[in-house]
């Protein structure tokens, strides 16, 4: 959810609050531990992410080199750039990252937190039937244990919130208002 997302959709309450992640190839670039460390490097993002526009701050600000800018279909891509150096950073929401990162030798996630961000299922703006329908259920699921069970099973944490597991940076980037 962000603001500009929020003038075309509605949305129900956040089913889970994540934020960016930071992976690069750790045998490739040992001293790489945070955006901090980014100075004169590439970094990656999917077009269209929420990463994007905190991928633009760090180049304004000077802590990164450019962004390398990955149609949506070009994960893959991405992150095999990683090891061959045509990209030295990439920048993606945790839960999935994660996931991702799992299968190539080398990557490794070097920071979470980057962001604070609530992710929600969207409905038409006109549509407030269905958002409350999608609410009442939402709502009953997590008071069953149902949510939790799902996102203990897939993200290895129940919690709503998957910074309470982490300790979260005192400067975290803030991409949903509510």
């Amino acid at each position: 959810m962000t603001p500009d997302r929020e003038k075309k959709a509605s949305f129900a309450p956040p089913h889970l609050i994540s934020g960016q992640s930071l992976a690069v190839d750790t045998t490739r670039l040992p001293n790489v531990k945070s955006i901090d460390d980014l100075a004169g490097l590439t970094m990656g993002v999917q077009q269209g992410n929420t990463s994007q526009p905190i991928a633009d701050r760090l180049v304004a600000g000077g802590k990164a080199s450019c962004v390398r800018v990955y149609d949506y279909g070009s994960i893959r891509t991405a992150l095999t750039d990683l090891t061959t150096g045509a990209c030295d950073a990439f920048m993606k929401l945790a839960p999935v990252l994660i996931e991702l990162i799992k299968p190539i030798a080398g990557v490794e996630i070097v920071q979470r937190g980057i962001s604070v961000e609530n992710i929600a299922i969207a409905v038409p703006l006109a549509d407030a039937g269905l958002l409350r329908h999608i609410t009442a259920a939402q709502e009953a699921l997590e008071q069953d244990g149902t949510l939790q069970s799902i996102r203990g099973k897939w993200l290895g944490d129940p919690h709503i919130d998957q910074g309470l597991a982490q300790d979260r940076p005192a400067r975290a980037w803030r991409v949903s208002h509510h």
